[in-house]
């Protein structure tokens, strides 16, 4: 027999540990959740119940898209030679709920590392 430690032991034993830590911080509510903040007018987040706003976030790319943004659809042609079948394309505008986001957007964010940074999910609307 071999003197020498099972590696693979070392890594169970790491795995383990890692694992009944974080299920100990679930148990004791330790573990962090999504927040819901709002957009103030520098666009930092005001996350609630914090008093000073974060400049320091990141968000999802679909909240960063252009707005408003126009487009036409492909040409298309009749068939009859009739005035209302010509050639024709339809403009499409992106929705206002793609836009980038606005001071006052209220937000979903959630906290990454440890809390060291949030990351911005999306915006939401209050029920109609």
């Amino acid at each position: 027999m071999h003197n020498e430690k099972n590696p693979f032991n070392e890594i169970a034993r790491i795995v383990d540990s890692h694992t009944k830590k974080q299920v100990s911080s679930i148990k004791n509510d330790e573990w962090m959740v999504a927040v819901m903040g709002t957009m103030t007018s520098k666009l930092d987040l005001l996350v609630d119940g914090m008093s000073k706003p974060i400049s320091n976030y990141v968000l999802s790319d679909h909240l960063t898209l252009a707005e408003p943004d126009f487009t036409d659809t492909e040409k298309v042609a009749g068939g009859s030679g009739e005035a209302q079948y010509e050639s024709h394309g339809h403009p499409v505008k992106t929705p206002k709920q793609l836009y980038h986001l606005h001071p006052g957007d209220r937000v979903v964010a959630e906290p990454i590392n440890g809390g060291q940074i949030f990351c911005i999910i999306c915006r939401y609307v209050e029920r109609p």
